[in-house]
């Protein structure tokens, strides 16, 4: 195998391997990537099994061939050599050279047919979703799974394709994301899947690149999850088990309504939760006409107090609420003013940024 690539290209695909490479497992074939010729260029397949990642890079193909290399090792000199053309040659020999300038590496290699195999992917299948509009579901959902491996379910997002909507849903068991939009997909039964929060974290990557319009495309086959868009194929394993019922723990009824200013209130609370208990975080918020009270304490720490403008009507509440769900919560929200709704003291808090009604989060209340 034989062929010349610019820096640049060869660079953005060891960048982007780098979440699929297994560099501490027991299998050491999985720290490294393969790397086949194909036409108008190369192909580069990365995977952990659990995640794995192929695209296809434009590249000048002397001879055809391929070859699997250590895919940290193929970083971390790429990153260091100059803009210019790099030419990669393997004869089979256990070591492929790299030529770049004055400079010369002979990699170690396995054999590329020890790698394991890319799973099939029926094209014909995927459903063409907004790239952006489900890049932005993902980011305003993903921080409120769960990383408790003892409740498989809850370790990534749960993903349901109707034909005329999209909704998108992550919680831990103390706290809640949702997020519904309004699409149409040319399916005629809901499509459920729950995508790991590995996963995820990897395809916001993926999604943050190239033609913001550029189409994504997705599948669900077996027990894997795939992702197209471009030259690019991700695929995922689907976390097992089955997803909790989130519509029972949405309240509907909230009788209690206030409006907050987002930044001012993210501000307090920080300055609030210094001396707040380290395990719990609570603070106590107390609604009145008005206003709201944020308080917290430590014994071995001390306290604090601080009072917002906001816009609450309704007879006074306390309640105890972890300050840093809160702080992650309205870091998510875009808008300047937010919604916090509840029923009572030991209800549910409902968050809601005023111009998003598909939008929500819940917060469980904590004992006081």
């Amino acid at each position: 195998m034989e062929f010349t690539i610019e820096q640049k290209d060869i660079l953005l695909c060891a960048q982007r391997v780098q979440g699929f490479i297994n560099l501490k497992g027991a299998n050491p074939v999985l720290s490294n990537i393969r790397i086949k010729t194909v036409k108008g260029g190369i192909e580069v397949f990365a995977t952990d099994y659990d995640v794995g990642l192929s695209g296809v890079y434009p590249a000048s193909v002397q001879k055809e061939g391929a070859v699997a290399i250590n895919g940290r090792t193929l970083f971390d000199i790429v990153r260091q050599l100059p803009e210019e053309e790099i030419r990669f040659r393997y004869a089979g020999s256990g070591r492929c050279e790299v030529d770049c300038g004055r400079s010369n590496f002979k990699l170690a290699t396995i054999d590329p047919d020890d790698y394991p195999e890319e799973p099939d992917l029926p094209e014909k299948d995927l459903i063409d979703i907004d790239s952006t509009m489900f890049r932005g579901m993902l980011d305003k959902t993903v921080y409120a799974a769960s990383q408790n491996e003892s409740r498989m379910a809850l370790n990534g997002i749960y993903c349901q394709f109707y034909p005329n909507s999209l909704k998108v849903v992550a919680t831990d068991g103390h706290r809640l994301a949702y997020i519904s939009r309004t699409v149409d997909l040319p399916i005629t039964d809901k499509i459920s899947m729950i995508i790991p929060r590995k996963g995820v974290l990897e395809l916001k990557k993926l999604l943050d690149e190239g033609d913001e319009n550029e189409e994504l495309r997705v599948l669900r086959t077996g027990n894997r999850i795939f992702f197209k868009k471009g030259s690019l194929l991700f695929f995922t394993r689907e976390v097992e088990g089955s997803y909790p019922n989130y519509e029972q723990v949405i309240p509907y009824r909230n009788s209690r309504e206030a409006v907050m200013d987002v930044e001012s209130t993210i501000k307090a609370l920080r300055r609030v939760s210094t001396v707040a208990s380290e395990k719990s975080k609570l603070a106590h918020f107390h609604f009145k006409k008005g206003k709201l009270e944020i308080s917290s304490e430590a014994s071995e720490v001390g306290e604090a107090f601080e009072e917002l403008d906001i816009e609450y009507d309704s007879t006074p509440v306390k309640t105890g609420i972890n300050a840093a769900y809160v702080i992650e919560t309205l870091g998510h929200i875009t808008c300047d003013k937010v919604l916090f709704k509840a029923e009572g003291a030991e209800d549910a808090l409902l968050v809601q940024p005023v111009d998003d009604d598909e939008y929500l989060s819940i917060i469980m209340p904590m004992r006081i």
